[in-house]
């Protein structure tokens, strides 16, 4: 009797989430494809046909080969692959598997803290924060960053097969949990933190069964700084250095900027507000206030939070989590194409919603003789419940227009040269071509080093048009000398075809199709250009 009331109590509580949660994203279904999801998924010619599976496991998420490409992400493609054989390119569809992955992770997330021995409570509020929480707002409602809906709701489930075999000491239950670990980090690489997370929660609460689990534990973490390897030494080694500032800079800016890094995340989870796509910041000196009060002022906050939980080993787990999850995003071991981007702080925010939670959880028992003082901080958990829900469905309104989006999160971060990008081909759409050459200027202006490929390709179009033909050649030179853009090889191509430069088309051709030998359009102009 007592087994049939918890589950039913436990599908009350998850039904309550999800309706929530549904509703908070419900505004997103008829969003468009925005950014990178008209590169990884319009333009991605291996989604459109199943025979092209291998090809996912040979490329990246954007279609280059692992030499090129650095985003090898089989698994997040083969999503879009289900989603285009069942919608083709109806957005909505794309939209409703997101959310639905997204509600599936949170009710792996329950069962996960059941089975970590948190009370049902506390796991109520715990993954109802994390699905309200609008820092999730970027990987739910954009669909491009849906890799890492999967790879954490694979980590998940993971961790909590892996929990379930140590209880029935089931060697099937081993297995199946480092099956579910090889297809966290074929969703993104970022999984390969979890075995630090895992052994940290082992080390504390299951020591006396290592015996059980140990063998089958460095299995993970072999596999973890194996696929870590691979990816630092075998994909992406052809690439050149990220483009940002805080790839730019020296470990010890890198070093120095770690703690605003901290902040920054921690002010969100906390706080959110003014939530943008791109965060570039780069503290320069030691002297900066962000170091020389930030990192004081994070090691005080949560040596106080310990404190005042006793340092629990729940407690000493949770803020595991948040560092340890976070540890990919540090920009010291590989520095990345921004400082900070809010969906980088999704699985760690578990850790850190679990904190704060073991806090409300015990201020609500120190207020166990004051009535009035309770309910008034019920209220305010509720009241923050609100806000971050209300924050969710305004972040998500404003995800409904690609310029819209460009706009308002330019205000936030000007010196973004892909939101620059971004917000010129949107007004390249519009034929508005003051304002879109106005914004492809500027993010050539705001990039590190020689400029931003794509931007020179799409200035170039722009002097295409205005027939001034020298600037266009100049500019698709200088995007193909930058990055090896693909656009700009064939509109180069085009354009020396159209001037009559046969020659100079056939060696661009040649060129462009060394790099990419599987393009149309460019073995299209080869079969042209043949028949000179």
């Amino acid at each position: 009797m007592t087994n049939n009331k918890l589950k039913i109590k436990d599908f009350l509580i998850l039904s309550f989430i999800l309706l929530i949660v549904s509703l908070i994203y419900i505004n997103t279904l008829d969003n468009p494809f925005i950014w990178d999801d008209e590169v990884i998924i319009e333009s991605n010619q291996f989604i459109k046909d199943w025979g092209s599976m291998g090809d996912i496991f040979e490329h990246d998420i954007f279609g280059a080969s692992l030499e090129q490409g650095s985003f090898y992400r089989p698994l997040h493609a083969l999503s879009y692959m289900i989603d285009y054989s069942l919608w083709g390119f109806n957005t909505l569809g794309y939209h409703i598997t997101s959310i639905f992955l997204f509600l599936l992770l949170l009710i792996v997330l329950y069962l996960l803290f059941i089975q970590l021995g948190l009370k049902k409570i506390l796991s109520f509020i715990l993954v109802l924060g994390f699905g309200v929480h609008p820092i999730n707002t970027e990987m739910v409602t954009f669909i491009s960053a849906r890799g890492d809906i999967i790879m954490i709701l694979f980590s998940l489930l993971s961790f909590l097969v892996f929990l379930r075999a140590i209880y029935k000491k089931n060697n099937l239950f081993f297995i199946l949990s480092i099956f579910l670990f090889i297809l966290a980090f074929l969703s993104k690489e970022s999984a390969v933190v979890l075995p630090i997370i895992m052994g940290l929660y082992l080390f504390l609460f299951k020591r006396d069964k290592y015996k059980t689990f140990l063998g089958w534990f460095l299995i993970l973490v072999f596999l973890s700084f194996g696929y870590t390897a691979f990816r630092l030494i075998m994909v992406g080694s052809g690439q050149s250095i990220a483009l940002s500032n805080i790839a730019q800079a020296s470990l010890i800016t890198r070093l120095i900027t770690l703690p605003r890094i901290f902040l920054t995340y921690i002010v969100k989870l906390i706080i959110p507000f003014n939530l943008h796509m791109e965060y570039l910041f780069v503290e320069k000196s030691i002297l900066s206030l962000s170091f020389i009060l930030g990192l004081p002022a994070i090691i005080l906050f949560f040596y106080a939070i310990l404190r005042f939980l006793k340092f629990s080993k729940y407690s000493l787990f949770f803020t595991g989590w948040f560092f340890m999850g976070l540890l990919p995003f540090y920009q010291i071991f590989l520095p990345l194409a921004a400082t900070l981007r809010e969906h980088w702080v999704s699985f760690s925010a578990i850790g850190f919603l679990g904190l704060m939670a073991l806090v409300f959880k015990k201020i609500f028992l120190k207020l166990k003789k004051e009535p009035k003082a309770r309910l008034g901080f019920i209220l305010l958990i509720v009241a923050i419940f609100i806000y971050w829900a209300g924050s969710s469905l305004i972040r998500n309104k404003i995800w409904e227009s690609p310029k819209g989006l460009y706009q308002n999160d330019l205000k936030y971060e000007p010196n973004s040269f892909l939101l620059h990008n971004n917000l010129g081909v949107e007004y390249f759409r519009e034929s508005n071509y003051f304002k879109a050459k106005k914004h492809f200027l500027a993010a050539n202006r705001v990039t590190p080093g020689l400029g931003y490929a794509p931007a020179y390709n799409n200035l170039g179009v722009i002097y295409q048009r205005e027939a001034k033909t020298d600037q266009a050649i100049y500019c698709y030179l200088q995007s193909i000398k930058i990055n090896d853009y693909i656009l700009a090889y064939q509109n180069l191509v085009e354009l020396y075809i159209k001037k009559n430069k046969t020659e100079k088309a056939r060696s661009v051709l040649e060129q462009g199709l060394n790099l990419y030998p599987n393009n149309q359009i460019l073995l299209k102009y080869k079969e042209n250009i043949n028949h000179f």
